[in-house]
């Protein structure tokens, strides 16, 4: 709102100053008629050539503050696109996050769309004045493409990496309507064949033959429909070059054997892939309507997903973002693996915002609110915060709770080691026999426990409010060993607070009475 009404105002003043250098330019052609006008007398023009140079100061003056106006309003402007851009830049670039395989399609479409982002952010930058600057998925910092360019840039893209239109498995044997392979005049793989075989390879097949016979060849050894040929660039040009009978069957066979996406992905992915592709396809014929084993597939891990961060988060993570890691787990044939799983969840283990009787709260929920709880327990019961307990880097900054909590959630860090370095830490200064009882596993608050109790009754306090290293507790044990209850007891009354207790006051008024009745003042 303040932003929006600073943008006002600097627009009203710049309306203003237009207003008012319009009127001096008015002025100013009407003095300099005048300074030039051979009948008005010498004396008129001579006072109106110093009003002229008095208006051209001013006119300069105010061309200088409107641009100065100009230049804010368009900083304003600019800083008002950053809030825009930035909220969808930051929206993509951690969908494309999420993505594991890097050179996928779909990897590829959001780094493209990312990249368009960072352009019109960096643009805004630049608009609002700030010299920040963020970076391309490349590393590169982009500045003045404009989306059409980008657009262009991936047109160019798809067209060097443009591959046959290839069927599915189950149409293999129908005749193929795609134009990629189709006779053409001459012979292919046979010098000199005549008019008539021309089209056909060195075995008198056409490309519609060779291109059945691979996709018959690829299915039978290899179970690899041309949906596969189809959308993977490498097995595509492998296709075309059996098709063009650059290729033996043998060859074939062996070009796809030594194929990178061939040999690093698993039968159990290659199926995926299949079924991915497809699924693919029916959206581009606007004939996906849920019932493929792909889209069923992906709703039921993103159930399982949103099931994991409510068990870890206690809130569902957006939408858009569970379809995005259920896609990546999908693929990869990681959907069963929970460390997997919970390793692509615990970027959402932070604190959420909430609303108990009409106020505004924050904090945690499911297991990181317990492990966080855990946190706090053993930093009190042992005198310390829980700020206290996390783990430092080199330059000695402690980590922060939301990351010890995904590290936790990990199984990087264990509560109980955290538990026992507690206890390391509140040893420091202690007696040995507190060290001792530290080191066998038991926490400050349970070790000084009886003294808390007895001090608490003593001086009427409530127990939780009684601070371990209160200097009247401690005193409890010391480097002599520990004190009995009963000398505890009596070293309390020599406590200040003591004397504002009621066994205090009914003591001192036990004494006056018995002070009264010595000198015969009572009954």
């Amino acid at each position: 709102m303040a932003d929006k009404q600073l943008e006002q105002r600097l627009r009203v003043q710049l309306a203003r100053k237009k207003t008012a250098l319009q009127n001096k330019l008015s002025d100013r052609a009407v003095a300099k008629q005048i300074a030039q006008d051979p009948a008005e007398s010498a004396e008129k023009r001579s006072r109106y050539r110093a009003k002229l140079n008095e208006l051209n100061t001013e006119i300069t003056a105010a061309e200088r503050e409107i641009a100065k106006l100009e230049a804010d309003v368009k900083k304003e402007q600019g800083r008002k696109e950053v809030i825009e851009v930035k909220a969808n830049y930051d929206r993509l670039k951690e969908q494309y996050d999420l993505v594991i395989d890097k050179t996928s399609p779909e990897a590829k479409a959001l780094a493209d769309r990312v990249n368009a982002e960072v352009v019109k952010l960096n643009n805004a930058y630049e608009a609002s004045g700030s010299k920040t600057r963020v970076k391309a998925v490349d590393g590169s910092v982009t500045l003045g493409k404009t989306q059409k360019d980008l657009a262009q840039e991936q047109r160019m893209r798809e067209a060097e990496t443009q591959v046959p239109k290839v069927r599915t498995g189950k149409e293999i044997t129908e005749p193929t309507p795609q134009a990629p392979i189709t006779p053409v005049t001459g012979t292919t793989g046979t010098a000199g064949a005549g008019k008539g075989d021309a089209g056909k390879g060195a075995e008198g097949k056409t490309k519609e033959a060779r291109y059945t016979d691979a996709i018959a060849l690829a299915v039978e050894k290899y179970n690899m429909p041309d949906i596969l040929f189809k959308n993977v660039p490498s097995l595509g040009a492998l296709l075309q070059r059996y098709v063009n009978d650059e290729l033996t069957d043998a060859q074939f066979r062996r070009e796809i054997e030594l194929d990178p996406w061939y040999r690093s992905n698993s039968k159990e992915i290659k199926a995926r892939y299949v079924q991915l592709f497809n699924y693919e396809d029916l959206v581009r014929t606007g004939r996906a309507v849920g019932n493929t084993d792909y889209e069923q597939q992906i709703n039921k891990i993103v159930r399982g997903i949103q099931a994991k961060a409510r068990e870890l988060t206690g809130i569902d993570i957006p939408q858009d973002q569970a379809e995005l890691l259920a896609k990546d787990l999908y693929i990869y044939n990681l959907d069963t693996d929970d460390a997997v799983v919970t390793e692509r969840l615990v970027r959402f283990i932070r604190p959420t915002a909430g609303m108990i009787g009409g106020v505004p709260t924050l904090g945690y929920g499911g297991e990181a609110l317990k492990n966080y709880q855990a946190l706090q327990a053993t930093a009190k019961a042992n005198g310390l915060r829980i700020e206290d307990l996390l783990p430092r880097d080199a330059t000695g900054t402690p980590m922060t709770a939301e990351g010890i909590l995904q590290q936790i959630a990990l199984g990087k860090v264990d509560m109980t080691r955290i538990a026992q370095d507690a206890r390391k830490l509140a040893a420091l200064g202690q007696p040995d026999y507190v060290k001792d009882l530290l080191g066998q596993g038991y926490d400050l608050d349970t070790i000084y426990s009886p003294y808390r109790s007895a001090m608490a009754s003593m001086l009427e306090l409530d127990p939780n409010t009684i601070s371990l290293s209160d200097p009247a507790l401690r005193m409890g044990i010391s480097k002599e060993g520990d004190m009995n209850l009963y000398d505890f007891e009596r070293a309390l009354r020599k406590d200040n607070r003591w004397q504002y207790t009621q066994q205090a006051r009914g003591e001192v008024a036990d004494v006056a009475l018995r002070v009264l009745r010595d000198f015969g003042f009572t009954g």
